[in-house]
């Protein structure tokens, strides 16, 4: 983690880690982007979510999970999975989404639109690997997962 924190808030210059939330191997799920200390991680005491350093045009209004290690050769751990699955589900029920759902994200800063999936990954807005091709190829059960009651 501090590894993390050193490249993204000082090298990087972003101030903090990029990402809202990391998880590692563990399943171990740890705040990035610090948001204040009203006991809601990645959220204001308005409850609006505080713009991270993750997505290039997207980070306005978008939550940032990362997993920590190389996710395309390999599948995230079972227990990893498992505390992402918890937390999509905790932020979706938080705020209302549908882990299913297909939205059309608006950027709240520039207007910039993008129809997506409510629980995607970094492809989804750009070009890159990022999550790797098997966590990729993982997120519609992660979706499905994170749906169920």
């Amino acid at each position: 983690m501090r590894a993390i924190y050193e490249f993204h808030a000082i090298t990087n210059d972003w101030g903090d880690i990029g990402y809202h939330f990391l998880i590692d191997e563990a399943g171990t799920v740890y705040e990035g982007r610090y948001s204040g200390d009203d006991g809601i991680p990645a959220f204001n005491p308005d409850g609006d979510l505080v713009t991270g350093f993750h997505s290039v045009g997207y980070n306005s209004g978008a939550l940032g999970i990362a997993l920590i290690g190389n996710l395309d050769q390999q599948a995230p751990t079972d227990a990893a999975k498992a505390s992402l699955i918890r937390l999509i589900k905790v932020i979706s029920r938080f705020k209302g989404l549908d882990p299913q759902a297909r939205v059309t994200y608006t950027n709240p800063v520039n207007g910039t639109k993008k129809d997506t999936n409510t629980v995607g990954g970094h492809r989804d807005y750009f070009d890159t690997e990022c999550p790797g091709q098997v966590m990729y190829d993982l997120l519609a059960e992660v979706r499905a997962a994170a749906a169920r009651r």
